[in-house]
């Protein structure tokens, strides 16, 4: 199918939402004809992040079964929102449903598998779990890597964090691993970094650094897709459901994004 690009006023309405000003960019969406789908998500978006469970579902089940997707990506962040907010609404038949009838495929598998894993272990993991490592490989084998690989770039650099917690976060001793990234954390331009560190904290049940580590990820975040208003794919990680109160969603809802790093150096 060939995704139709938004005309530029509807992607400004997107921009204004992405930093912040909800209803700045709500008030363009009556202004511009057809797209209902794409304002659909980014209304399921806003309610995700306010908590408004049922009314997430209302809308994105009009716009799932309709949207042509430019990265599977942000259906699968929908689809994992819209799970859990199944989930917590108590409405997993009426997703499970919804799944059977509306869409297909990977899309259906993903759903099903997320709402029968949070009913039975509230856990669900995409990706390959991050986990806490009490022994790991010691600093000086990253060291050598480093050098091996990477000569031009140092252990004590923003730089050579970006290459090397790539590997560390899944290899080495995770307390010293959050130590060393949290020493170069505003400098990082890999913002998986962030994730991974949050995953972490909240799996130490250190709550408030694991917030602090969204807050990172929010604020660097860059959409992949027009259609992305904000950054869904926190809901693709159970491991965070702890640090993500509702005040959190509402800061995030209404802090700016798009930040380049370099500004925070």
């Amino acid at each position: 199918m060939e995704v139709v690009k938004m005309p530029k006023k509807l992607r400004d309405a997107f921009d204004l939402i992405r930093k912040g000003r909800i209803e700045d960019g709500l008030a363009v969406f009556p202004s511009v004809g057809n797209f209902e789908a794409k304002k659909y998500l980014a209304l399921a978006e806003i309610a995700y992040f306010k908590e408004e469970h049922l009314t997430a579902l209302e809308y994105d089940e009009k716009a799932l079964p309709i949207q042509d997707w430019y990265a599977d990506n942000v259906l699968t962040e929908h689809l994992c929102a819209y799970a859990y907010s199944a989930f917590q609404a108590g409405e997993q038949k009426r997703a499970l449903a919804f799944a059977e009838l509306n869409i297909g495929g990977k899309s259906k598998k993903i759903l099903s598998n997320y709402l029968k894993e949070l009913q039975i272990t509230k856990t669900f993991n995409l990706y390959d779990p991050l986990t806490i490592i009490e022994t790991g490989k010691p600093f000086d084998e990253f060291i050598a890597q480093l050098k091996k690989y990477r000569p031009k770039l140092t252990f004590d650099s923003s730089a050579g964090a970006d290459y090397l917690l790539n590997y560390m976060f899944k290899e080495s001793e995770s307390t010293a691993v959050l130590d060393y990234y949290e020493k170069y954390a505003i400098k990082l331009s890999n913002t998986d970094h962030h994730i991974s560190a949050a995953v972490m904290h909240a799996l130490l049940n250190k709550i408030p650094d694991a917030q602090n580590s969204i807050r990172l990820f929010v604020r660097h975040w860059f959409p992949v897709d027009d259609v992305q208003a904000l950054p869904m794919r926190l809901f693709e990680y159970p491991q965070l459901y702890p640090a993500l109160t509702k005040e959190l969603k509402l800061e995030i809802l209404t802090s700016e994004k798009m930040i380049d790093v370099g500004k925070d150096q």
